[in-house]
C-alpha cells in the first residue's frame, strides 16, 4: 500500500512539474507529499530545506507547523505559526 502511495505521490510530482515548472519550491512540494502520505518526519526535514531557500514563505511555516502538531512538537509548531 505505501509503494502505491509513493509512486502515485512520484507520478503526481512529475505532472506538477510539467504543468507547473516554477511555481513552488520543490522541497514543498516533496514535503507536501510526505505530509499526505502520513509521513510527517520526512515531511518536517523538506519543510525545514523549504525555509532554507524562503524563509518568509508563510506556507512553508503553516505547513511545517502543521506537521510539527502531528508528531507532538507543539512549542516548535507554534513558532512557526507565528512566522506565518
Amino acid at each position: 500500500m505505501r509503494l502505491r502511495i509513493f509512486i502515485a505521490n512520484c507520478f503526481l510530482t512529475l505532472i506538477c512539474i510539467a504543468c507547473f515548472p516554477h511555481n513552488r519550491n520543490p522541497y514543498l512540494e516533496k514535503a507536501d507529499q510526505f505530509s499526505r502520505s502520513g509521513l510527517y518526519r520526512e515531511a518536517i526535514e523538506n519543510y525545514r530545506k523549504a525555509i532554507e531557500i524562503d524563509p518568509k514563505s508563510e506556507e512553508s511555516h503553516k505547513h511545517i507547523g502543521i506537521a510539527l502538531v502531528k508528531v507532538g512538537s507543539y512549542k516548535k509548531a507554534i513558532d512557526h505559526f507565528k512566522k506565518e
